[in-house]
């Protein structure tokens, strides 16, 4: 198929916007990127304004897989093991454009726009490629944590995210194949029933992982994204259902990176943080991403002796581990900065301050409010949307006049 002048100019604006990113947070020292910042947000807000956007961390995956193929991106932990998978950023990239030729290939038939119920722990590798997969084909990553699961959670979100498919691992495959008596297949809109007269047999999540080993690692399919697409959609503490469109999603990175550079750009982050928009946002800025659990301070610590771990960034519950610990011990690691998205008392930044000699930065709601102001001057009602529910009904009643 010969290229057509519209989609070499929507290439063209990608890799102008990518180059620019990559230029911004990899200059230094940081204050003198105030200059490319302007240069990068003035083509940004121009193409969010398109009738197509920049897919930003998908294109930056690709970007750095071609110019830094062997860099380690992802480093994860089983739960079960010891032992870690490290994966570069080729191998990032090769391996969601795998999942995510199979979600929307023949078996799956996935189409942009389904949303895909994922469960999977946060600290599994799969999880953050099948996030990156749903992003490149414009299908809706509706993540659920294993730890939180229940049957009636499950039966939930299938109704009320209007779920097209599920995906989860072989630990929890019998209650989600309970739920929805065929999973891990196209499911009807938003409906189960029993003896559906589907043709796809329910599918294992081996055969899932085998299928996207054996499958192309190019994604060459053209998938048109406008700002205002659903890229996420989930249910809240309170049982609300939030969306996130493209637009927002790449806002809340973008900026969510220059905060985590600010001061310096990290090589290593442990990400303990389990929001899943803030846990990629070191790709922006060409770092490597850490994830792994840990019981309690020691175990914590021994990671941080273990590996070159060169910035820490979690919830306020991981920092208060050290109010437990009665003796403090100087602990040995490489650490040079650390971050909380949650505010940190100032009694116990002084333990941290004590024992690491670093201060901990606890900004990010105020850094988040300035850069709005700052970088998305346009964008001042960009929100989260809320009233899902109102799609919800409509998809609901178009469903019940299709059965009658």
């Amino acid at each position: 198929m010969v290229p057509t002048i519209r989609f070499i100019r929507r290439l063209s604006t990608k890799s102008s916007i990518v180059n620019k990113l990559v230029n911004v947070l990899q200059s230094s020292p940081c204050e003198a990127r105030e200059t490319k910042l302007a240069d990068f947000f003035e083509i940004y807000n121009k193409q969010v304004g398109a009738a197509t956007c920049s897919n930003i961390i998908s294109d930056v995956i690709n970007h750095l897989a071609i110019q830094k193929p062997e860099k380690p991106a992802l480093w994860t932990f089983e739960s079960k093991s010891k032992a870690h998978s490290a994966l570069t950023y080729n191998e990032v990239y090769k391996q969601s454009c795998q999942l995510a030729n199979v979600l929307t290939g023949k078996q799956y038939n996935l189409k942009q726009g389904h949303a895909v119920l994922v469960i999977l722990p946060h600290n599994m590798k799969e999880r953050f490629l099948l996030w990156l997969a749903c992003l490149q084909t414009g299908l809706v990553f509706c993540p659920y944590d294993p730890k939180e699961l229940t049957e009636i959670g499950i039966s939930q979100r299938i109704r009320r995210l209007i779920i097209d498919c599920v995906i989860t691992d072989e630990d929890n495959l019998e209650m989600v194949r309970h739920c929805t008596y065929t999973p891990l297949r196209p499911l009807t809109k938003g409906v189960i029933m029993k003896g559906s007269a589907s043709e796809l047999p329910p599918v294992s999540w081996n055969h899932l992982i085998q299928a996207a080993n054996n499958a192309d690692s190019q994604y060459t399919k053209m998938v048109n994204t406008n700002p205002n697409m659903p890229a996420m959609r989930f249910l809240s503490n309170k049982q609300h259902v939030i969306q996130y469109s493209q637009e927002y999603l790449s806002t809340r990175l973008i900026i969510t990176a220059l905060w985590l550079s600010k001061y310096k750009v990290p090589n290593l982050v442990w990400m303990k943080n389990r929001t899943d928009i803030m846990s990629m946002a070191p790709w922006l800025f060409g770092s490597s991403i850490f994830c792994n659990e840990s019981e309690n301070l020691k175990t914590m610590f021994d990671t941080l002796k273990n590996y070159p771990i060169d910035a820490f960034c979690a919830p306020q519950a991981n920092y208060r581990m050290l109010e437990d610990e009665q003796q403090q011990e100087e602990h040995k690691n490489q650490l040079q900065q650390l971050f909380s998205f949650e505010p940190i008392s100032a009694d116990l930044k002084a333990q941290w301050l004590s024992l690491t000699n670093l201060s901990v930065h606890d900004d990010y709601a105020a850094f988040n409010d300035e850069s709005k102001l700052k970088y998305f001057p346009n964008n001042d009602q960009q929100k989260p949307d809320h009233d899902f529910e109102e799609f919800e009904q409509q998809q609901q009643q178009q469903q019940q006049q299709q059965i009658n």
